[in-house]
């Protein structure tokens, strides 16, 4: 049986990194942890459940994708306003599949969203929008 987790992180890396502009600068794109930096997004947790047989390889799956700005207030705009940048890149429309390779066939659903804000050590405020998809893969 593949691991599809490899293959999804460098997947969605790819169509990422350089291409989420947000008030004229690039968003950085880091895998299950980022740096000090004012925006970033960051691929993190990947988990599946195996919906295949001995013949063929089936799961259902979920991707989180995590949005993270550190900002003054806790205003969410900005951290919503860059998932929708992250989202359009990676489902441009409901049918895509753009996370499809030669080796799996992935089907995307819209991302359920959750907010959290905490505070850093520097006075600011730290606001995360997590994007949690589900995911239908099955092995070309």
């Amino acid at each position: 049986m593949m691991n599809p987790a490899p293959y999804l992180r460098e997947k969605i890396f790819t169509l990422l990194n350089g291409n989420v502009t947000y008030l004229g600068d690039p968003i950085p794109v880091y895998e299950n942890e980022g740096v000090n930096t004012e925006r970033q997004i960051i691929i993190g947790d990947y988990s599946d459940d195996s919906r295949g047989s001995k013949d063929a390889f089936g799961a259902t799956a979920s991707q989180v994708i995590e949005v993270v700005s550190e900002q003054h207030d806790a205003v969410r705009k900005h951290v919503d306003a860059i998932g929708d940048l992250v989202n359009n890149i990676l489902m441009p429309d409901p049918g895509s599949n753009t996370l499809s390779g030669a080796d799996f066939l992935i089907v995307m659903k819209r991302p359920s969203i959750n907010h959290i804000t905490e505070g850093s050590g520097s006075g600011k405020r730290i606001v995360r929008l997590i994007l949690r998809y589900n995911l239908l893969i099955s092995h070309n």
